[in-house]
């Protein structure tokens, strides 16, 4: 009986530390988009960097 409970605490352990490890990388991601979008103004021939 305390294998099944441990082995579910486990298991809810991997799960929480699966999204966590998935919300940071998306986090990342974006922010690393973000950084390197840019958008070229047609009326001035200039790069305006967003955020």
């Amino acid at each position: 009986m305390h294998t099944c409970l441990i082995l579910n605490v486990l298991n809810n352990m991997k799960a929480a530390n699966s999204m966590a490890l998935l919300t940071s990388s998306k986090l990342s991601a974006l922010r690393a988009l973000r950084s390197v979008l840019i958008v070229y103004t047609d009326d001035r021939n200039q790069f305006v960097y967003l955020f």
